[in-house]
């Protein structure tokens, strides 16, 4: 059951990220989050094949996928927040992400040994250096991504506007405490069935993304909706 929902997360992933970009392709608020829709599908793929194929390749790269999922979330944060590309920051973001993509692929980097391998990428074995400082990254990405929207929303003027930030900062707070949750808390009681459930938290996220989009023209969009 839980593999078919990982499916159907991967479909609406794709889904929402084709239909923002149609809409504007040259907003760049549009390709930033249709870029994150991409890279939250594949992401959400890698986690379903470590319930196919539990293998180390596929661990790593829920990793790897994962760090990419959430250096493009902070650009994506930057850009809706402050509306402007900061190429300081977006170097600066990228540059960390590709790291540690690069770097969750290195034996040792994410766990020195491998025992046993669940869906959702998490493991039993023994950790690697990498994994306590993709922990800390994650930690600060959620920090910044939950300061900007909070911020954002307390700034803004326009009430669409200032709601739309509103279910974005809701949806983003769901969607990162069910990751840290199953990610790094659960693991560290020996519970790894749920581990599957990060992906399916993004689910959360989409939902509150949809509604901001056809009920508050987040991305000013214009919708019939039915």
């Amino acid at each position: 059951m839980l593999k078919l929902i990982l499916l159907l997360v991967i479909f609406l992933d794709l889904f929402l990220g084709f239909f923002v970009i149609s809409e504007n392709r040259k907003s760049w608020n549009n390709r930033l989050f249709s870029l994150l829709s991409f890279f939250s599908a594949i992401w959400t793929f890698t986690n379903y094949m470590t319930g196919v194929y539990p293998t180390v390749f596929w661990l790593e790269s829920t990793y790897a996928i994962g760090s990419l999922v959430l250096g493009t979330g902070l650009v994506w944060v930057f850009f809706l927040v402050d509306k402007i590309l900061d190429t300081k920051k977006i170097f600066i973001v990228s540059l960390i992400a590709v790291s540690l993509f690069v770097s969750s692929y290195l034996e040792g980097f994410i766990a020195k040994k491998y025992e046993k391998i669940y869906l959702g990428g998490a493991f039993v074995g023994e950790s690697g250096f990498g994994l306590i400082v993709y922990t800390l990254l994650f930690l600060t990405a959620v920090v910044v991504i939950l300061y900007k929207l909070l911020f954002a929303w307390k700034q803004e003027i326009n009430r669409e506007t200032k709601i739309g930030f509103l279910y974005v900062f809701y949806g983003a707070l769901a969607t990162l405490v069910i990751s840290f949750l199953t990610s790094f808390i659960f693991p560290l009681f020996h519970i790894f069935t749920l581990s599957g459930l990060d992906s399916i938290g993004f689910l959360i996220f989409l939902s509150f993304i949809a509604y901001a989009i056809t009920k508050h023209h987040l991305f000013n969009i214009k919708i019939i909706a039915t």
